[in-house]
């Protein structure tokens, strides 16, 4: 589904051998920018995102559930940059079990566990937040996360997309998402400061800052595991 995590990886790319670094700060070297080039951002919260040059940033700042193998386009256990260690699935493809990897943190040190998973999937099936994919994780049943380690993932019925479905259970930082929100999900809805300035991710890159009309500004990420 639409992570736009190769585009954009490549963009960045691009953006880093071709635009000078314009700060350098002790131990978090230069700002990489990302120019405006064409719409600005809508939002940097994977929930309610929708929009292309959103997802370019927030495929930067986020971790993946799933990876996906960069050649074949396969879902693949322990990709670089994906959560998902390694899944089985029930006989009769219904219930998918899903093993998190345990070397990574958010930001702020906090460990990246199965509840920013499921708090993702208590804010969607509360059908209180936009979340533009709706009808693909509609055929989700539930998400059950026994330990910090383990997400499973019961469908209604079989689906030979169910790996597609499962990868839109974008992980957030739970502990800031249940401390600015709580289980008023409604209200991150319109939570444009919060949702355009995300100060705790995990990924290639940490956001900087947004300039509207212009950039947004990224560093890179001294603690990411996958380097």
């Amino acid at each position: 589904m639409i992570r736009y995590r190769v585009a954009g990886l490549i963009l960045i790319l691009a953006l880093v051998l071709t635009i000078p670094t314009v700060a350098q700060e002790p131990g978090e070297g230069g700002a990489i920018i990302w120019p405006n080039l064409g719409d600005d951002i809508a939002t940097l919260n994977p929930l309610v995102a929708s929009d292309g040059p959103s997802h370019d940033i927030i495929a930067l700042i986020y971790p993946d559930f799933l990876g996906k193998d960069v050649n074949t386009k396969a879902y693949t256990p322990g990709d670089k940059g994906s959560l998902a260690t390694a899944w089985t699935s029930s006989d009769d493809g219904l219930i998918y079990t899903f093993t998190l990897r345990d070397d990574w943190a958010w930001s702020d040190g906090t460990p990246i566990t199965s509840a920013d998973i499921q708090y993702a999937w208590d804010a969607i099936s509360s059908g209180e937040v936009e979340f533009p994919y709706m009808g693909s994780v509609g055929s989700i049943a539930s998400v059950e996360t026994p330990d910090p380690q383990t997400v499973v993932v019961t469908f209604a019925e079989a689906d030979c997309q169910a790996l597609d479905n499962a990868d839109l259970l974008f992980p957030v930082p739970a502990h800031v998402y249940m401390e600015e929100f709580g289980t008023d999900y409604a209200a991150m809805n319109e939570a444009a400061e919060f949702n355009l300035s995300p100060q705790v991710t995990a990924g290639l890159f940490t956001f900087r800052n947004f300039r509207p009309g212009e950039q947004v500004t990224l560093l890179a990420d001294q603690n990411y595991p996958d380097s």
